[in-house]
């Protein structure tokens, strides 16, 4: 029992949050270092565009460190940076034989694929389009990040 519980206080991770529309997800941030220079670049305004019909992607203002792996299957809710800066949100599940670099993961991915819709823009099924969301740094004290439109 004695191990459960120094596991459980090593996985505890920082959480941010993704607005798309009216719609809000709770992400859990991998401790790394590209993590801490992503939160560095906060607050921004990004636009996302659609790929293959599984993922959302941007391209940041500048290249993060790195630490690629090749997890062989992606999951809806995956954040994950491909190359030095291009940030990708995965709304479906696939196998992939390409590298990235992990940032955390949608903690409850229900409705993500509703939320972000087809092509260019993300849309909450209201027919409000947003095409851009915005990332806002939150005080230190409460160690959370969020993603807002």
């Amino acid at each position: 029992m004695q191990e459960q519980t120094v596991l459980e206080e090593e996985v505890q991770m920082e959480k941010m949050q993704i607005v798309i529309g009216q719609k809000t997800y709770n992400v859990s941030l991998y401790e790394n270092e590209t993590t801490k220079s992503l939160k560095n670049l906060l607050p921004m305004t990004v636009s996302m565009e659609e790929l293959n019909g599984n993922e959302k992607y941007t391209y940041l203002s500048q290249s993060l460190p790195t630490a690629r792996v090749y997890p062989g299957q992606i999951h809806t809710g995956d954040l994950m940076l491909y190359g030095s800066d291009c940030l990708v949100l995965f709304y479906e599940d696939f196998a992939t034989s390409y590298g990235y670099t992990p940032l955390g993961k949608v903690d409850d991915p229900a409705g993500l694929v509703e939320a972000v819709g087809s092509g260019s823009n993300f849309s909450d099924g209201s027919g409000i389009s947003n095409e851009y969301f915005g990332i806002e740094r939150q005080p230190a004290e409460t160690r959370e990040y969020g993603l807002y439109d």
